[in-house]
């Protein structure tokens, strides 16, 4: 082999690898995450390892035979094509948390509606570039498959190992991402554990004479509630309940993190202390559990799946009855949620000593799946058939607004029109939030959730009550946040404090003003894979500002 020719076909494979990393570097940035300084001398440590392995990838599929470029090729751009895409929704690369999070956190509509929002096109300038070398570099070797066994192979081991030791979390080329996220999943993906639960050793000897619902709603922005003072009537139902004195509302509060499955799994487990680096969430016990030690019977009321995607499969044991969404699918997922404020009622109305855990279906993006066309009160709306064109990004945002708008009046009114069609139960108190937030085009990002922006971590916190309870007087200036639902449901239930296995957060039923701290939220993966610890209010203050302007 000449050697010049063969150090041309090397340098060539470098300057694609540099550009590759530059590009991405310009295009979709590696954000931090809030390790100590010298966790991240070591991401960027393994970041340099990753660097060569890619250039070691590129130089096997230039340095190849012909008939084995189309494997290289495919195993660049499958990766290469969705995380392009996910950098464009949540400027980050993949999470196993969010691996996780596809696989049972989604339903179908779920998946292909995200395909279709967050396809990004960037992808195809890559790609492009790697076909191109891939047709003009001549092979320099016969063997094949040795050769991309040998990449194949060592990459595994080497992405196995950063999950194994390190936190995964790196700068490296998004095809680089795709892989190491699905390699690395079994190790940091802490609620796929079947470890079994502490357990809960106090028992009632008393049977509860009231019932608990706790309602997490899927994608309610609080600051668009007209409870919260929003300009639209979003909430009538709740609106008229508040005027009757019925509701304890606590305005905007933080939710723990801005994904579905992270919220629920830390709305279970009441766990506050982030990183969970010990896989906590799948061990300390669960609200139910409490719940089955004071008598109560549980359910568990899905709108939005079929499967278990919040509890592992050793949890089962914990709800005495489970409703999933085929249970509420009566011919329209428009009714879902309004079938769940039925059977909720069905059940309140015949009996006390209920815990009822409901997570609504919502009004998850793209809204118009929440929504009629007969229910369109605002207009023009984002999502259409076919998809209309805004002259400017301002009217393209009350466009997405008023879709969102729509279907949130259109389904709450739906939902808590059902339920408290005669009123609130007099025995039973009703807590309500969402799992998360919702960017409306306020941010520049293109997902509406599992972003950094406080705006995503804007919910509702609202306590209902009927009037056969003995509430105490609450003070709803405290600060509040998700992070207080988990003891204010054991206040609720009556739940010894002595007899807690763990501490918790403050109660609602507790807390005043001056027990106020500056609130949090979380994105990343609860194992610390890229986690971020985010302030609340210093935020969001922000980013209402630049929203303004």
């Amino acid at each position: 082999m000449n050697r010049n020719k063969y150090f041309l076909h090397v340098l060539v494979c470098l300057l694609f690898t540099i550009g590759l990393f530059a590009f991405e570097a310009a295009f979709l940035p590696f954000v931090p995450d809030d390790s100590p300084a010298i966790e991240q001398m070591g991401q960027y440590l393994l970041a340099a390892v990753s660097s060569a392995l890619m250039f070691v990838f590129v130089l096997a599929a230039g340095s190849s035979p012909y008939r084995w470029r189309f494997a290289y090729f495919v195993i660049f751009a499958v990766a290469a094509f969705p995380e392009y895409g996910y950098y464009k929704a949540l400027r980050h690369f993949s999470s196993s948390e969010d691996l996780a999070n596809v696989i049972v956190g989604t339903n179908l509509d779920n998946k292909l509606d995200a395909i279709a929002l967050y396809f990004d096109r960037t992808a195809l300038l890559p790609c492009a570039a790697f076909l191109v070398l891939l047709l003009v570099l001549n092979p320099l070797y016969r063997e094949g498959l040795k050769n991309i066994a040998t990449v194949l192979i060592t990459s595994l081991f080497f992405f196995l190992a950063t999950a194994a030791f390190t936190n995964n979390y790196y700068p490296t080329a998004a095809s680089q991402a795709f892989y190491r996220t699905i390699v690395g999943s079994p190790f940091t993906l802490h609620y796929f554990r079947q470890a079994e639960r502490q357990t809960i050793a106090y028992r009632s000897e008393k049977k509860p004479v009231n019932n608990i619902v706790f309602i997490v709603d899927e994608s309610i922005s609080g600051s668009h509630l007209s409870i919260n003072g929003y300009s639209r009537p979003t909430t009538p139902v709740l609106d008229e309940l508040a005027k009757q004195g019925f509701i304890k509302n606590w305005g905007l509060a933080a939710s723990g993190t801005t994904c579905s499955i992270t919220s629920n799994m830390l709305l279970l487990t009441g766990i506050t202390d982030l990183p969970d680096t010990t896989g906590r969430v799948s061990t300390v016990p669960i609200i139910f559990q409490y719940a089955q030690a004071m008598g109560y019977k549980t359910y568990f009321f899905d709108g939005q799946m079929d499967n278990y995607w919040s509890l592992t499969d050793s949890d089962r044991q914990f709800v005495n009855v489970r409703y999933t969404k085929q249970s509420f699918k009566n011919g329209n997922d428009f009714e879902i949620d309004a079938e769940i404020g039925r059977k909720t009622r069905e059940i309140l109305d015949g009996s006390t000593g209920n815990f009822i855990w409901i997570n609504k279906r919502g009004t998850h993006v793209p809204y118009h799946r929440a929504y009629p066309k007969s229910a369109e009160l605002w207009s023009p709306v984002y999502f259409d058939d076919p998809s209309p064109t805004f002259p400017n990004a301002a009217e393209e945002k009350q466009a997405y607004v008023n879709s969102y708008d729509n279907a949130v009046k259109y389904n709450l009114g739906l939902f808590f029109g059902e339920l408290f069609a005669d009123g609130p139960n007099k025995d039973t108190a009703y807590i309500y939030t969402s799992d998360h937030g919702q960017n409306l085009k306020d941010v520049p990002l293109e997902a509406a959730h599992c972003g950094s922006s406080p705006i995503m971590a804007e919910v509702p916190l609202l306590l209902i009550s009927g009037q056969g309870l003995r509430v105490p007087e609450v003070d709803t200036k405290y600060s509040a946040s998700h992070s207080d639902i988990f003891a204010t449901l054991l206040d609720l239930m009556d739940f010894p404090d002595g007899e807690r296995p763990i501490g918790y957060n403050n109660s609602l039923l507790k807390a005043k003003n001056s027990d106020s701290l500056p609130r949090y939220f979380y994105t990343g993966s609860l194992s610390g894979e890229g986690m971020r610890k985010i302030p609340f209010e210093k935020t969001l203050v922000a980013s209402r500002q630049r929203e303004s302007h």
